[in-house]
């Protein structure tokens, strides 16, 4: 367990929470569904989650003042870029890319993720939990 000096601090800004994402991202005429765990510290995001592509591992950056988020998600086979703005506060819309030789993008498309509220409750429901005693 971490001490209290090592614990990241969670950023307290609402469009930047951590815990459960889900969202959904379009290529082509195909939208897919992706769900995801994020953590939102000091400017940097980490996280992991699946889509139909398989696992993966997400690690970024985000800004306050200027809503903006930037995070590579990463597969075994490939990674896939994600630029998107919480400007407006009603989850995180953007584009993503996957990018070829010379940096230069080969698909993309669009993107929309949001925090998971349902999921948010239950974990806060089962911390406040009292366990059951022996009897």
């Amino acid at each position: 367990m971490l001490s209290h000096e090592q614990q990241p601090d969670v950023e307290p800004d609402s469009r930047f929470c951590s815990g459960p994402w889900i969202g959904f991202y379009r290529q082509g005429r195909t939208q897919s569904r992706q769900r995801m765990t994020l953590t939102f510290a000091n400017g940097r995001i980490a996280g992991s989650g699946a889509d139909p592509c398989g696992p993966f591992d997400l690690s970024g950056t985000y800004d306050t003042t200027t809503g903006a988020s930037r995070w590579t998600k990463s597969y075994t086979t490939h990674r896939v870029f994600y630029d998107g703005s919480a400007a407006e506060g009603d989850g995180i819309p953007g584009t993503w890319s996957i990018k070829g030789a010379g940096g230069i993008a080969m698909d993309t498309g669009q993107f929309l993720i949001w925090p998971d509220a349902l999921a948010l409750e239950e974990a806060k429901s089962l911390r406040k939990q009292e366990p059951v005693p022996a009897s």
